[in-house]
């Protein structure tokens, strides 16, 4: 509390509103956390919404945000949205770690389909980026 922080609540849980409070969003840029932040911008649950992504989020992802967010003219309530860069885990000032469990099986794998391995690497790639970007 003596640093702001009034409630620290799942994105995916049910949520009443809470007036005259500022949001801050902490979330992976998925097509479902996009979907609920619009739902949450239409509902009026908070004041004004500060959108943090974890990663970057991509452009179609960000038009079906605003879209859906002009839809339901809550635009005003979203005052920010920033890409952060966290896709990784820092051990320490030389060590870091992406946490993608079993990227060895899923990158050698004679029988992976091209779409998993299309996601592995498009999730390799972002994770590295946030690295490249921190440094």
């Amino acid at each position: 509390r003596k640093h702001g922080v009034t409630l620290h609540l799942s994105l995916h849980s049910e949520r009443q509103p809470v007036q005259d409070v500022a949001a801050l969003y902490l979330v992976e840029p998925s097509a479902e956390n996009v979907q609920r932040i619009a739902r949450d911008c239409s509902a009026g649950l908070y004041d004004s919404m500060y959108l943090n992504w974890s990663s970057s989020i991509s452009q179609e992802q960000l038009h079906s945000l605003a879209a859906a967010v002009a839809e339901s003219d809550g635009a005003q309530r979203v005052l920010k949205v920033v890409d952060q860069y966290m896709d990784f885990i820092s051990l320490d000032h030389s060590l870091f770690s992406l946490n993608m469990a079993d990227s060895f099986v899923a990158l050698n794998d004679p029988q992976v389909s091209d779409a998993d391995m299309e996601r592995t690497m498009a999730k390799l790639v972002n994770s590295l980026f946030s690295v490249v970007v921190t440094l």
